[in-house]
């Protein structure tokens, strides 16, 4: 049997290039969502009453796969169209359906062909009236995308949501960061007669799926389970500061009269802990924000926890002025913070980073253990007591530790000389769970 995989374009009658036309034109059998083949059935001369069996189908599933090989079995049909929204070769099923038919045996071999289509991302760009050969191609349709981090990165971010539910989400992710007038566009039913197309800042375009969320059922296809509101967004950069290395100067810091993790300490604890950018990272007693501001330039999403008041708003200060937006400060002492409302989105949490403790370090250490088990912790100790409180628990629970003692000395002018003054000596603790060590994983040494 030949099977063409078709990408059908946003989905409107006019988005079919005339190659899939005649593909489908010609074949048996013609799979697809039923929101695909209503359109068709909707142009004239094409796949007309009787010309072809068609099949309402998930075609992203293996159902595409078993319906073929029954209809090749039965030995009635030798040619097959299956209908994918957009491109074939964009967050598309086809490549992964193409896959499984050309492993099948010899016996039940099938001739595939990909005809490409017309990409929503390049639709959309057209009607924007943009280029959009620099945007960064992404989706949250049935899997994670931090919106947050991918506005810093400097370009504009295309999404293929997967429906207006995702759409409000990505919108309240960065009205929660602080990004509410952050500039974006949408792009809902492309192609189709109720085609929209606008361009405001992050909370207007919230309001205004909103709106159309009101207007529209939870679900246009139950039986093949797509999202109403057929939505894609376009995010543009926010601003953002980026440095090469770690080790951002100390002076580049709002500090107002709080004390700070110092430069040097905090270029050694990036290299101790390794943030990498699929990393949700933790920051327990973040003060000014010096750690977590470090951190969120390589992590994924960071988490800053803050007891004080001043703080939390030097740490918000120093979040807008470096455009950490993929940083979340919380107003909470810990362990406590691991009880309260933050205690699911703690699970996640596989990185971490203790730079003060106000004397709980064994309680906090404790709740770390339980919560995110698998964690790599490093903190910071500048008395010898809170040294053996952080090795002896972290060894209790079958921690490996790594110590390193940080003595940094900074020249200052005395007239036309120059002395060294020393800082205060302090000791890194660096840690592994059980079941991984140091020596096996030189990567996370520094």
């Amino acid at each position: 049997m030949k099977v063409s995989l078709i990408g059908c374009g946003p989905g409107g009658r006019g988005a079919f290039t005339d190659e899939a036309l005649s593909a489908i034109g010609s074949a048996q059998a013609v799979l697809g969502p039923e929101r695909l083949l209503n359109v068709l059935a909707g142009i004239p001369g094409e796949k007309e009453e009787g010309t072809a069996a068609v099949y309402p189908v998930k075609t992203y599933t293996e159902d595409a796969l078993n319906l073929l090989r029954r209809l090749a079995a039965a030995g009635d049909v030798s040619s097959a169209c299956v209908l994918y929204s957009g491109d074939s070769g964009f967050y598309s099923g086809a490549g992964r359906l193409c896959i499984l038919l050309d492993r099948l045996t010899a016996e039940e071999s099938f001739e595939t062909e990909i005809l490409p289509g017309l990409s929503s991302a390049s639709y959309f760009a057209g009607k924007l009236k943009e280029s959009w050969q620099d945007w960064r191609l992404l989706s949250s349709h049935g899997r994670f995308l931090n919106i947050r981090k991918e506005v810093c990165l400097g370009k504009p971010v295309f999404v293929l949501t997967g429906g207006i539910e995702n759409g409000l989400k990505l919108c309240y992710e960065l009205i929660e960061t602080g990004l509410s007038d952050l500039p974006a566009a949408i792009g809902y039913d492309l192609s189709y007669e109720d085609e929209s197309v606008e361009k405001d800042s992050v909370w207007q375009i919230a309001e205004r799926l909103k709106e159309l969320k009101k207007r529209i059922p939870v679900f246009r296809d139950e039986k093949n389970g797509e999202n109403a509101g057929l939505l894609v967004m376009l995010f543009y950069p926010a601003p953002h500061k980026s440095y090469p290395n770690a080790g951002i100067p100390d002076r580049e810091f709002i500090r107002g009269n709080r004390p700070m993790t110092k430069r040097e300490v905090r270029a050694l604890a990036m290299a101790k802990l390794q943030p990498a950018e699929t990393d949700v990272v933790l920051d327990i007693g973040a003060g000014t924000g010096g750690m977590s501001i470090e951190l969120a330039m390589y992590a994924d999403l960071v988490y800053a926890v803050e007891k004080e008041e001043e703080g939390i708003r030097l740490l918000l200060e120093n979040k807008e002025k470096f455009g950490a937006w993929n940083l979340l400060p919380f107003k909470e002492r810990a362990p406590e913070v691991f009880y309260g409302a933050l205690r699911e989105r703690l699970k996640n949490v596989n990185a971490v980073f203790i730079g003060g403790s106000d004397g709980s370090l064994s309680p906090i250490l404790g709740a770390l253990f339980a919560m995110a088990p698998d964690a790599r912790i490093c903190l910071t100790a500048i008395t010898i007591e809170t040294l053996q409180e952080a090795v002896s628990v972290l060894s209790g629970a079958g921690y490996e530790t790594d110590i390193t003692l940080v003595s940094v000395s900074r020249s200052v002018k005395a007239g036309e000389k120059h002395l060294m003054k020393a800082e205060n000596p302090v000791y890194l603790i660096f840690a592994l769970p059980p079941g991984r060590t140091i020596s096996a994983d030189p990567a996370l040494l520094g």
